[in-house]
C-alpha cells in the first residue's frame, strides 16, 4: 500500500470537519496545497506527505471528486465501529 485508504481518510475527515463545506474547501485546499499542518490523518508518517496535484487536476474536477468522496465514502464513529466488527467476524 503507497497510500491510505480512502474511506479511512474521510473517517479522519468527519472527525476533523462537522460542515460538509468546510470538509469539501479542505479537500480542495489540501490537494492542491498539501502540509503536514494541514494533514487530518496521522499516517504521514508512515506514507509521507501526497504529492500537490496542481495541474494534474483542474478546481472544477477536484470539486466534482469532493462531492463524491463526501457523498460515497465518509462514516461516522458509529459506522466505522460497525463496519470494523463486520470485517473481524469475516476473518
Amino acid at each position: 500500500m503507497i497510500a491510505p485508504g480512502a474511506r479511512g481518510v474521510m473517517f479522519h475527515m468527519n472527525e476533523a470537519f462537522t460542515d460538509k463545506n468546510q470538509m469539501k474547501d479542505h479537500i480542495v485546499d489540501f490537494v492542491m496545497n498539501p502540509t503536514k499542518d494541514k494533514a487530518v490523518c496521522k499516517s504521514t508518517k508512515r506514507f509521507g506527505l501526497m504529492p500537490s496535484q496542481k495541474g494534474a487536476i483542474s478546481e472544477k474536477e477536484l470539486d466534482t471528486v469532493a462531492d463524491w468522496m463526501i457523498a460515497n465514502l465518509s462514516m461516522s464513529k458509529s459506522e466505522h465501529d460497525a463496519n470494523q466488527k463486520k470485517h473481524q467476524k469475516n476473518r
